[in-house]
């Protein structure tokens, strides 16, 4: 009982139902503020990691091609064990070492490395040299099936995006290096 007359007699008391809500309502403005943010970090995360798996199964297949003397291709699949011409790699893809050479998986060749469609919300598309397929042959050059020089970019997206930053490229050059860019402009790919 003293000690609350005590305590009254001093001036404590706890806070009121305004500097509650007073509280509150700044709380929510700043997290309404940083929502927005930690969606950009999450969605750059995504693109960041996926960039770098495509990056790391190219010099993969660059590699094996290197090492078993033979020549390596990886190339879209709409999920089973047979390329397809679809063009887009978030279809799915395997790794194959094609050694009679005839650029289809059969009983003498080897699946290295498979993946069925990843996240809806990535999209992952090659320009036409390699819409459909990259070629690594014994030297570590990159070629077509015609035997030409293959060339060309990777380009990795979040569905519906145009702001460059939710943009990442795998860029294959004609001597078989790869390399990963941040592209300028607003790409066509996913839209």
């Amino acid at each position: 009982m003293r000690c609350k007359k005590r305590l009254a007699r001093k001036g404590v008391r706890g806070f009121s139902l305004v500097e509650y809500l007073l509280t509150l309502s700044i709380l929510a403005t700043l997290v309404s503020l940083a929502v927005p943010g930690f969606s950009y970090l999450r969605k750059n995360w995504q693109l960041t990691t996926a960039t770098n798996e495509w990056l790391a199964i190219l010099q993969k297949t660059k590699f094996e091609s290197i090492a078993s003397g033979h020549r390596i291709i990886v190339c879209t699949t709409n999920g089973s064990t047979t390329c397809s011409t679809s063009g887009i790699w978030s279809d799915g893809y395997m790794m194959f070492l094609d050694l009679n050479g005839n650029r289809v998986v059969d009983v003498s060749d080897t699946i290295l490395l498979a993946s069925h469609a990843g996240s809806s919300r990535l999209i992952i598309r090659g320009n036409r040299p390699v819409s459909a397929y990259v070629q690594f042959h014994p030297d570590g050059m990159a070629r077509l099936f015609s035997g030409a020089f293959q060339a060309g970019t990777i380009t990795l997206c979040i569905a519906g995006k145009t702001d460059p930053r939710y943009f990442r490229q795998v860029v294959l050059s004609a001597p078989g290096r790869l390399r990963i860019q941040h592209p300028a402009g607003i790409q066509p790919v996913c839209q």
